[in-house]
């Protein structure tokens, strides 16, 4: 049976500046296999309808002030889970470009703007991460965010080891400005 401090290590209680980090990097590695359709694709492609939740695909889902900042960039295929991390990571990459009407609505000013897609898209997160673990956790690149006493807390990513090491410093840097 897991300890309290190892089930607090697991994807559900990950902070919401870590999921957005998360959601980026399955991102990234679903373009590095767009080309290719691979299982993960297949299934999110599956999938999407139900993790979606809207039969007019993922931008029905949004406020039109919001969508229509998110498709100025760039166009999306809002029938597609795919887009949808695309579009959340590019929204994280680059918010502070966006007007403050849709900072304000996303709450990206106070930095909380992951509650904004996880309202819209609740099973979304901890179905990307089953799926990111499922296809990607036997990777030799992957590793495991947390410790692998218990099956319920092994986490592994999609990720490699330089973006590993970004959390990394990234982390320092949180943890020397609040002190």
């Amino acid at each position: 049976r897991p300890t309290m401090q190892e089930v607090q290590k697991h994807p559900y209680f990950w902070s919401a500046e870590r999921k957005i980090f998360f959601l980026q990097n399955v991102s990234e590695e679903l373009g590095k296999e767009r080309k290719a359709f691979t299982p993960i694709w297949e299934e999110l492609s599956i999938e999407g309808p139900g993790l979606i939740g809207h039969s007019m695909g993922w931008g029905a889902k949004l406020d039109a002030v919001v969508f229509d900042a998110l498709c100025s960039h760039r166009n999306y295929d809002t029938s597609q889970v795919t887009d949808l991390l695309r579009c959340i990571r590019n929204f994280s990459n680059h918010f502070r470009e966006y007007s403050p009407q849709v900072l304000e609505l996303t709450k990206a000013p106070e930095g909380i703007f992951h509650y904004f897609f996880e309202d819209r898209f609740p099973a979304l997160y901890l179905r990307v991460y089953e799926l990111a673990r499922k296809h990607w956790g036997h990777r030799k690149n992957s590793r495991p965010f947390s410790d692998t006493k218990s099956v319920v807390v092994c986490l592994f990513v999609a990720i490699e080891r330089e973006v590993i090491n970004e959390w990394v410093v990234h982390e320092q840097r949180r943890s020397t400005r609040k002190n």
